[in-house]
């Protein structure tokens, strides 16, 4: 059956295809390329087999993997052996296991890259000085999209969700709090500032920033427009907002315009 659900996909698809390719998931400058022996361990630790369904893998990583203590990615599991061995990760993990299981079983999948908003923490504060998108309250964040029933699902594997309604109201409408970095400190997540869809070689390929959160945002409310200081805001990030060197540091000033977005979705919900 999966052999078959692959080979649909494929047609449909066409240049897609290489989000079927369980063997290589790349994010960025990381790569990870396996075996398939490696392939096939990893849905023997899910349990996954042809007849499981999209939302039962990306359920299955929740519930089997744990979040491991790390610093900016530091100590991270690099290969899919390693994920599997230590049965834990961080969001990399998370999305690279249910990446492989899925696309083995016929849906294509692809890696999602997004900044976050979030409470102060002083865990990320040293991130402010460095060239990265990460600080006091900016975090970077991986899930995927998998393709199921015709349709691109939102699914996140190391926070539990699968489905737009479900993605939306958790990651947007309510925001999120989780252990930081695997250490016994919850922090919380209020709010995504730009989300990327990675191409088959890692790289961000396209920005969906504004379809999630204004078009799905709107389609989940039922609204047809929503306050207009979250979505200027959204476009604000989307397009303007300089994300290049230290954005975590420059995220700082951008606090009035960060208190009206939350006190919009406040009103959404």
């Amino acid at each position: 059956m999966a052999l078959v659900r692959t080979l649909a996909v494929a047609l449909q698809l066409g240049m897609d295809a290489p989000f079927l390719n369980p063997h290589l998931v790349t994010n960025r400058r990381l790569r990870f390329e396996h075996s398939h022996a490696d392939v096939v361990r990893a849905c023997e630790f899910l349990g996954a087999d042809e007849h499981a369904s999209a939302r039962e893998i990306v359920m299955g990583v929740h519930e089997r993997m744990r979040i491991l203590a790390s610093a900016f990615g530091i100590g991270m599991p690099k290969t899919l052996g390693d994920i599997v061995e230590r049965a834990g990760g961080n969001c990399v993990s998370h999305a690279v296991l249910a990446t492989v299981v899925l696309r083995q079983q016929g849906f294509s999948t692809r890696l999602m890259v997004e900044d976050v908003y979030t409470d102060a923490s002083l865990l990320r504060a040293p991130g402010a000085l460095l060239a990265v998108p990460i600080g006091p309250t900016l975090n970077g964040h991986v899930w995927i999209e998998t393709l199921a029933d015709d349709e691109w699902i939102p699914a996140d594997p190391q926070l539990g969700l699968y489905g737009t309604e479900d993605w939306i109201r958790a990651r947007v409408l309510r925001g999120v709090s989780l252990a930081a970095m695997g250490v016994p400190v919850r922090e919380r997540w209020r709010f995504p500032l730009r989300i990327r869809r990675l191409g088959p070689d890692g790289t961000p390929a396209e920005n969906v920033t504004g379809l999630y959160l204004i078009g799905r945002v709107r389609s989940v409310v039922g609204r047809d427009a929503l306050p207009r200081a979250w979505e200027d805001g959204v476009a604000h990030f989307a397009n303007v907002f300089d994300w290049q060197g230290r954005s975590g540091l420059r995220l700082l000033g951008e606090r009035r315009r960060l208190n009206a977005m939350f006190k919009a979705v406040e009103s959404l919900r």
